[in-house]
C-alpha cells in the first residue's frame, strides 16, 4: 500500500525546516513573555513613584455624650449586685 500512495513523501531538508520554523516562533515568543514580565516587575518598582493626586481627608466628626454621669460616670470598674444575699422578709402574723 505504501508504493501505490499519492501523496508525496516529505524529504528530511523539508521536515528540518518547518522544525526550524517552529523553534524559531517559540523562541520569539520565549522573547516576548520574558519582555513582557520585565516589563511588569519594573513597573511593581516605579508604580510607589508615579505621581498621585491628592486625596481629601475624610471629615472628622466629634459627639458630646449627654447624660453619661447616670449611665457610667467615673466609675472604670464594673459592679455586680450580689444575687445570693437574701431579702428581709416580715414575719409573719
Amino acid at each position: 500500500m505504501s508504493g501505490n500512495s499519492t501523496t508525496p513523501t516529505i524529504s528530511l531538508r523539508e521536515r528540518s525546516l518547518d522544525s526550524d520554523a517552529g523553534e524559531e516562533r517559540l523562541r520569539r515568543w520565549l522573547v516576548l513573555s520574558l519582555g513582557l514580565h520585565g516589563a511588569f516587575i519594573l513597573s511593581l518598582f516605579l508604580v510607589p513613584y508615579w505621581p498621585v493626586r491628592k486625596i481629601l481627608p475624610p471629615p472628622v466628626y466629634t459627639v458630646d455624650l449627654v447624660g453619661g454621669e447616670r449611665i457610667g460616670g467615673s466609675n472604670l470598674g464594673t459592679e455586680f449586685a450580689s444575687k445570693l444575699t437574701p431579702k428581709k422578709t416580715s414575719p409573719v402574723q
